[in-house]
């Protein structure tokens, strides 16, 4: 099946002033990082810290709130992977360090997947970190990407497609495959999108893909880049 679009000047012209209106304080650090590259450093602290906001994410379907920004703004990173190797029970420790912050909204499952997340990037002897930087040494193209994107959604625990790709837009690597949330689905009910959908639908990776396809078509007919629709907070 094939989307397609038809727009018309004034279609393109609502799309581009919708865009403009609603970007967040933190598109242009997005697309910094994303595109010109700026601040970008992927290794193993940088993995970390994207794996676990993406879980908090996953569990109340926004960015985690002000309190969690002083873990992740301690220096020296209080969950440092030099620390976490020290640490005999990783998903206590990390319960632990929410309630020394007064954070409870991520208490049940959280800890436990980024536990099993981190145990696994240790077992494999951090292949998903060496992919990504291997992925970086030529221009990524939109099937890299979603390669890369749905490699990431096995890999971890707790993860789906929209936090895989949360993950890697933390990272600074991917300008095409871009978190779809329930604020983009809002947005998409603005242009008469043609598939209706929930955000249960998006839990099937291929409609997922399906629904991404069409997002991007839609950006490169207007002209506006896909970061720019970015309504999700990367804080860090």
């Amino acid at each position: 099946m094939e989307l397609i679009w038809k727009l018309s000047d004034s279609d393109i012209y609502k799309i581009r002033d919708f865009v403009k209106k609603h970007k967040n304080p933190n598109v242009e650090k997005i697309i910094n990082k994303n595109i010109n590259h700026v601040y970008r450093v992927i290794d193993k602290d940088s993995l970390i810290k994207a794996m676990l906001i993406c879980l908090m994410s996953s569990e109340t379907d926004s960015y985690p709130e002000s309190k969690i920004e002083l873990i992740f703004n301690e220096k020296p990173f209080l969950l440092s992977c030099q620390y976490l190797f020290k640490v005999s029970n990783i998903e206590l420790a990390l319960q632990e360090t929410f309630q020394t912050f007064g954070v409870t909204k991520y208490l049940k499952k959280v800890p436990k997947h980024f536990s099993t997340n981190f145990d696994f990037l240790v077992e494999t002897d951090w292949d998903l970190e060496s992919e990504i930087n291997r992925s970086l040494e030529h221009e990524l193209t939109k099937y890299d990407e979603r390669k890369l994107a749905d490699m990431v959604d096995r890999s971890f625990k707790g993860f789906g497609s929209k936090e895989a790709r949360s993950f890697l837009l933390a990272l600074g690597v991917t300008k095409y495959e871009i978190p779809i949330d329930y604020k983009l689905i809002k947005w998409l009910k603005n242009f008469d999108f043609p598939i209706k959908f929930s955000k249960i639908a998006l839990q099937d990776i291929l409609f997922y893909h399906f629904v991404s396809d069409g997002i991007q078509k839609l950006c490169e007919i207007s002209e506006i880049s896909l970061l720019s629709i970015c309504f999700c907070y990367i804080r860090f």
